[in-house]
């Protein structure tokens, strides 16, 4: 952490009192951690001669012994006296540089990482010899050193302290400071945005300053405004002032609590808020229909109970202090009730069916205020948003007995009707076509398809079965295929028809599975067989599902590991002649081929 150094200067000659050697601030203050610049200048001349051949030295904590100075050399620029050295403490000799330039008669002396070590007392000696003039002159000039631990706080100024609302007001903050080398920085922070950047910084060699002019509003009062001393982007110190604005009342409103809306009977409590004032609110006022009111009233509250139709009306308030009233918004207050007698009627023509529109009238005996909303519940389930009308709408959905409902309501409360039941007429619903047994179909099997339907209204429906989109010579939600054939697979489907309209199903594939027909066995030629040759011969044939089993036959004996539908015989020699024929098979039976001749004949 940095410290501050008070160095003190007290000017000082041994012949005259004329300011040769001056130190000023001679009185200087610092932080731990900082650093300090002691500034020294020499003059010129003394007493209209000029000075030549100067030369300095700067102690720490020097004594005089009535001769000369003693004391922990800081700087020496001769260098060459070293008798009145004492022994230097924590470094103070390495930290010490001379910031001046004697030629430009500049004797300032800098001393970084201030420790509290480094408190005391300073001193700078200066020799010279005057011009025509062969004797040596000496001066001498104290200074002191003050370290601070921690640093201080800045200054900060608000001026004028209170202020009216819209008069300019100054913020200044300061600090004093004595190391140029090593700059410090301040922020002012605690208004919007866009005000704090018209800040300004000032201040020179021994102090630091920032600025601030704002014109203040009553949003300003209470707020804190705080300067910051920043080094190296880290705050080390400080200081928070309050504004004080001075305004008439300001965001007056009036607050009714339970609330605007109440019934008979019930307790209003008017209370009249002031978001900001100062000074305070020395009065208020109430105003209904804008006339003057006393009422019960409490201060900043007023309280009616119990409610009347008669206390219906606008209210407002005003608040007073020294510089002016405000008056709040006129606030209504309406002591109601809810709608009574509420009936729900169905207007649409009987039967009422799918896809149509139902128009439902909500009707009202009596409200005040008058119903400002409706909402339809359908099996208590609300099916429309509220609606400033008493006629309501809601889609026709299937359903034998829906209980319906309206709720008329006002800013007090909702009132419902007695229940009414709606039945909606709809054509055939999830309409399936279903074959029994499940499973796969063979050929000669018995299968019953049947058309189910999930729901209608009415119940009594007539069926239409059709096969590949062609109709069918049945009418029953049955249909019967006894022993079924390769020719009844295909795309079965059934329609339902009631009074409201008719659903189809959606079409049942049909696949009637069978063993092999037309087996074949072809040759891969139609010219002679030369021996030598390759011969394949194929084993055709049509079944569902295909074949997956082959057996090949040579003159009425089994050719082993000949399973394909392919007999290859590779440079067939003519012993290889005869008869050929093969069997197919697949899950549902076995057939075997027609015999084919093969004649092989030699080269």
């Amino acid at each position: 952490m940095r410290c501050f150094f008070l160095l003190l200067f007290l000017d000082g000659c041994l012949c005259t009192n004329e300011k040769t050697l001056t130190i000023e601030p001679h009185y200087l203050a610092g932080w731990k951690g900082s650093c300090i610049l002691i500034p020294c200048q020499i003059k010129y001349t003394y007493s209209g001669r000029r000075l030549n051949n100067i030369s300095l030295i700067w102690y720490f904590d020097p004594s005089y012994d009535g001769k000369e100075y003693t004391g922990t050399i800081l700087y020496n620029s001769s260098r060459t006296s070293q008798k009145h050295v004492i022994p230097t403490i924590a470094g103070l000799q390495e930290r010490a540089t001379f910031a001046g330039n004697l030629s430009e008669r500049n004797c300032s002396l800098k001393i970084s990482q201030l420790q509290k070590s480094d408190d005391g007392s300073y001193g700078a000696r200066l020799y010279g010899i005057l011009e025509n003039d062969f004797s040596k002159k000496k001066w001498y000039h104290p200074a002191s050193l003050n370290i601070l631990d921690p640093p201080p706080k800045p200054t900060l100024q608000i001026y004028p302290t209170e202020n009216k609302e819209g008069q300019p007001t100054n913020v200044k903050c300061s600090m004093s400071y004595h190391c140029p080398d090593e700059p410090i920085t301040m922020i002012l922070s605690g208004l919007e945005e866009e005000r704090m950047s018209a800040q300004r910084s000032t201040g020179g060699l021994r102090e630091v300053r920032k600025e601030l002019r704002f014109v203040p509003t009553w949003k300003d009062h209470g707020k804190l405004v705080t300067c910051s001393v920043m080094d190296k982007g880290r705050e080390i110190s400080h200081n928070t002032m309050k504004l004080v604005v001075k305004h008439a009342p300001k965001g007056v409103e009036l607050r009714a609590d339970p609330g605007t809306t109440l019934r008979e009977g019930e307790k209003l409590s008017l209370e009249c808020l002031v978001n900001s004032t100062y000074p305070d609110v020395l009065e208020y006022q109430w105003w209904k229909n804008n006339d003057l009111t006393n009422g019960m009233i409490h201060g900043s509250r007023m309280n009616i109970d119990p409610l009347g139709g008669h206390h219906s009306g606008h209210y407002k308030c005003g608040a007073r202090n020294g510089l002016g009233t405000t008056e709040s918004e006129e606030l209504p207050i309406d002591v109601q009730y809810r709608p009574k007698d509420v009936q729900l009627a169905v207007l649409n023509s009987q039967p009422i069916k799918e896809g149509q529109t139902i128009q439902f009238n909500c009707s009202v005996g009596s409200s005040n205020p008058r119903t400002n909303w409706y909402k339809l519940l359908e099996n208590n389930v609300v099916r429309t948003r509220p609606a400033e009308s008493s006629l309501i709408t809601s889609p026709a959905k299937p359903g034998r007995a829906t209980t319906y409902h309206c709720d008329a309501c006002n800013n007090v409360g909702c009132t419902s009707s007695p229940r009414i039941s709606v039945n909606v007429h709809f054509a055939p619903k999830n309409v399936k076509a279903v074959r029994d047994p499940p499973g796969p179909i063979k050929e000669g099997a018995f299968l019953n398809l049947s058309c189910q339907v999930e729901a209608a209204n009415p119940e009594e429906m007539t069926y239409r079965w059709s096969k590949d989109q062609q109709p069918l010579d049945a009418k029953g939600a049955t249909l019967i295929l006894q022993e079924v054939a390769p020719g009844d697979s295909g795309s079965y489907s059934c329609d339902a028809t009631n009074s409201v309209g008719t659903t189809a199903s959606r079409p049942l594939q049909l696949n009637v599975q069978y063993g092999p027909r037309s087996v074949s066995v072809t040759v891969d030629t139609k010219e002679a067989i030369i021996e030598g040759n390759n011969v394949l011969l194929r084993c055709e044939n049509d079944a569902k599902p295909p074949s997956h089993s082959y057996k090949w036959y040579w003159n009425g004996e089994e050719i082993f590991q000949k399973t394909s539908d392919v007999l290859e015989l590779q440079k067939v020699e003519v012993w290889q002649s005869g008869d050929y024929f093969c069997t197919a098979s697949n899950e549902i039976s076995e057939n075997e081929s027609q015999s084919v001749a093969l004649i092989v004949s030699c080269e």
